[in-house]
């Protein structure tokens, strides 16, 4: 940056150029941006086409982030939106003991699922109107699977809603795994202390040992038996 910054003092500035020092220290303090402007009002054309160049890789790399955190958006909008219909299929198709345990359960859950797609959404940058499109389609998944299941009742391929239940766990186990700690919260922790990066990993794991936690006590006290 210090040869830059020389190159673009020894231009002919007839109208009050500044110094060489002056140049080397502003130019050592701006950003790249700044240094186009810069650049701009001395016609160095040889500044401007390295710096025209590191902003292009910038928008590169920024359009490939942009790619990864919408695909981790769509996935996890589908996998939790199978599940979601799943929930809602399970729902129709009980009696009213089930169907209450299960309502319970889902209206526990469901404003948690709406949080992580929406963190997804927000950080893959995606415009409003997906926004909408996307919660609206998780909103309307689970209303769609009740109607399924009060209308198939018990008549549904068990072999076709364990193959469709098994690729909804696939999904939300990429979520759960690549999708909550990807690229870019990998980059985030390479630059945090170790203390900070052990309260991470402690959170995380904490995570799962409460869900594992609350599937034990459900399956010890049959709750969960009784919901299906």
């Amino acid at each position: 940056r210090k040869k830059k910054a020389a190159a673009i003092s020894e231009v002919d500035c007839e109208q009050g150029c500044e110094t060489q020092d002056e140049v080397l220290k502003k130019s050592s303090s701006e950003s790249v941006s700044e240094q186009v402007i810069l650049a701009v009002e001395l016609n160095d054309e040889r500044v401007l086409d390295d710096v025209e160049e590191i902003e292009k890789v910038k928008k590169w790399k920024k359009g490939r982030e942009n790619i990864r955190g919408v695909f981790d958006a769509a996935v996890c909008t589908l996998a939790l939106s199978m599940h979601a219909i799943f929930a809602g299929v399970s729902l129709g198709i009980g009696d009213w003991d089930q169907a209450l345990a299960l309502f319970i359960a889902i209206a526990s859950h469901k404003w948690n699922a709406a949080l992580v797609i929406g963190v997804q959404l927000v950080e893959s940058e995606v415009s409003k109107l997906t926004h909408i499109i996307w919660i609206t389609m998780f909103a309307l998944v689970t209303p769609i699977g009740i109607v399924i299941g009060l209308v198939s009742s018990n008549t549904a391929s068990s072999l076709a809603i364990g193959t469709l239940q098994a690729l909804a766990s696939g999904m939300l186990i990429y979520v759960s795994t690549l999708g909550t700690v990807g690229t870019k919260q990998i980059s985030e922790v390479a630059n945090l202390t170790w203390k900070s990066r052990w309260m991470k990993y402690l959170a995380y794991v904490a995570g799962f040992a409460t869900m594992v936690l609350i599937t034990v006590i459900m399956v010890f006290t049959n709750v969960h038996a009784d919901a299906h």
